[in-house]
């Protein structure tokens, strides 16, 4: 049976991305570690897997004339109803940081496209749709590093 462990995990830092949209609208996202898993493995070496929740809105800080666009729910969102990509540019990216007992992780997001779609919210603003790429990067802590090398050390 594998050994399982849920890590504590304290957020160092933790801030959205932000990009403006060429239609005027501001696109925030960011992710957040939601659990960490650690799970030992047969030959003693641990896996470590995480969940996270992806978190996003828009500001929509001029009015947009959405006469033509119908309500929809943004749940219930699809690609098809992708009417057109929308050139943006981010003034903010960010690197969020987490510490467990063992290790450091940093989360980097970044906004790949966005696209207008045929729909409003209910604030009358248009939905946006998007799709983002992250980089994940899990650091020992230097204090760990050092015990494993000085436990090969004192082995030889």
């Amino acid at each position: 049976m594998k050994e399982i462990t849920h890590a504590d995990v304290q957020t160092i830092r933790e801030d959205f991305c932000v990009y403006r949209v060429e239609n005027g609208q501001i696109l925030k996202i960011k992710q957040t570690i939601v659990d960490v898993k650690n799970e030992k493995q047969e030959d003693g070496k641990y896996v470590t897997n995480m969940a996270f929740n992806d978190i996003s809105f828009v500001i929509t800080p001029k009015p947009i004339d959405t006469s033509d666009l119908e309500y929809m729910s943004k749940e219930k969102i699809t690609a098809e109803h992708q009417t057109k990509e929308l050139d943006f540019k981010p003034t903010r990216e960010v690197i969020n940081i987490y510490e467990t007992e063992h290790s450091i992780i940093l989360i980097a997001l970044a906004v790949e496209k966005i696209f207008l779609t045929n729909k409003k919210d209910e604030t009358n603003a248009p939905i946006l749709r998007f799709t983002m790429k992250n980089g994940i990067s899990i650091i020992p802590k230097i204090s760990l590093i050092q015990k494993e090398s000085e436990k090969k050390s004192t082995k030889n």
